[in-house]
């Protein structure tokens, strides 16, 4: 397994520092299941580096909270969607935006080109049975190694490639 703190070197030092210091808060320097795609698209992307760096309270407590591969893959989707999201240099993004009214609120505000905004929600609409066996026998808990929990995520999501959906105003797109 490659070490989920080693960073591109072609980052300057600073940046380096700063990745570095935002990866360990993220997940108090216990490897995770998400440390290496995290430290990927963080080392990829500034545009995401910006965004977790910005939500990092969110994105640690979300980290904290996963007790299961089922949570933690459900965490990995969320938080991918924000990283392909912000390939798109158009796009502004909020993740989890406050709604002036008790309720629940989409996973994203994405405005568009600064005027145009639309929501995001991400969810896998039903576990099918497939999915349940998948989720079943790669189950694992945070107890185990981190790099048990990241192959499981890898098989999972490879498994279940195609079948996602994504829903935007009522059209969906799959």
């Amino acid at each position: 397994m490659a070490d989920p703190h080693r960073v591109s070197s072609t980052l300057s030092p600073s940046a380096l520092a700063a990745t570095h210091q935002l990866l360990d808060s993220l997940w108090d320097g216990q490897p995770t299941p998400l440390s290496i795609p995290l430290t990927d698209w963080v080392t990829r992307s500034k545009s995401f580096f910006s965004f977790a760096q910005t939500n990092q309270g969110k994105i640690r407590k979300k980290i904290r909270i996963c007790r299961t591969l089922e949570e933690t893959y459900n965490l990995y989707c969320e938080l991918r969607t924000a990283y392909l999201l912000l390939q798109e240099p158009k796009f502004a993004l909020a993740y989890e935006p406050a709604v002036k009214e008790k309720g629940r609120s989409a996973d994203f505000a994405v405005t568009f080109r600064t005027h145009t905004p639309f929501h995001v929600e991400v969810t896998r609409l039903t576990v099918s049975q497939l999915e349940q066996q998948v989720l079943t026998s790669e189950e694992t808990t945070n107890t185990a190694p981190a790099s048990d929990q990241t192959d499981a995520l890898q098989r999972i999501e490879s498994r279940l490639a195609g079948r996602r959906c994504l829903w935007i105003n009522r059209a969906t797109l799959c």
